[in-house]
């Protein structure tokens, strides 16, 4: 009573022809139409582009620096191979000064493929300016590489980190996966790399009923060659399939 509603987050979706989401507005913090000179950082704008088979080309993001006054600030660019997968995407920030897309502080995010389609590595790249040159060059950051079964499910990926002094990919860690005959995945085992070996982490298993529904969900740790539990989750559904029981239990 005697209160007044007061904004705080709006955000505007707008789509094209086609239904593809072409614009979005999102104001934070607003009073009397005014934003938040606290808040202008999640005051933004941004618009999509797409191909003619309605990938993704481009999307540009605005921030709001005064009542009526955006500013370029991020574009991520995408391109895609002949089979219409996705193989890299840059992100560039606006240079305000020269008033164009700058190379400082891009990143490009890259990704390779096996014959049947599966992922096979992602890799996260950073522009440095090399001075000798002098342009601008990608530099390597990490990068996740993965093994497919014959079934096409992903049996194992490698989190590695470039060590640019030695121009060497260090491991970090690793995750191995098995399924069942319907391709469930029953088992995650998480390893680290420490010194010259893999030292096993920890371990999640998974169970299904009959109809491939998940029902259980079990997390444990290693220490001293011992599995050690720590969160077991349950599920249960009727006859429909609808999730009826979220059963969340720790080990003490």
């Amino acid at each position: 009573e005697g209160g007044m509603w007061v904004d705080s987050l709006k955000h505007h979706c707008f789509y094209d022809v086609d239904g593809m989401l072409s614009f979005s507005t999102r104001q934070h913090s607003w009073r009397n139409d005014q934003p938040d000179t606290n808040t202008n950082y999640y005051n933004f704008n941004s618009s999509y582009s797409y191909d003619d088979d309605g990938r993704l080309l481009h999307r540009i993001e605005y921030n709001w620096r005064t009542k009526y006054d955006f500013y370029f600030t991020v574009r991520t660019i995408c391109s895609y191979n002949t089979g219409g997968d996705l193989v890299d995407s840059v992100e560039q920030f606006w240079n305000d000064q020269i008033g164009q897309w700058g190379n400082d502080g891009q990143s490009k995010c890259s990704y390779l493929y096996d014959g049947s389609g599966n992922q096979t590595e992602f890799l996260f790249q950073r522009s440095q300016w090399d001075e000798p040159s002098p342009y601008w060059k990608w530099v390597n950051s990490w990068r996740i590489t993965s093994v497919y079964d014959g079934s096409n499910n992903r049996s194992e990926y490698t989190e590695q980190w470039w060590d640019e002094g030695m121009s060497v990919w260090s491991d970090g860690s690793r995750v191995t996966c098995e399924y069942d005959g319907h391709g469930n995945l029953i088992d995650s085992t998480t390893y680290g790399w420490e010194g010259d070996q893999w030292i096993t982490y920890m371990k999640y298993t998974y169970a299904y009923d009959q109809n491939d529904n998940q029902i259980g969900e079990l997390h444990q740790y290693e220490d001293e060659g011992q599995w050690i539990n720590t969160w077991k989750f349950t599920y249960d559904y009727d006859a429909q399939g609808n999730q009826t029981l979220y059963w969340e239990q720790y080990w003490d």
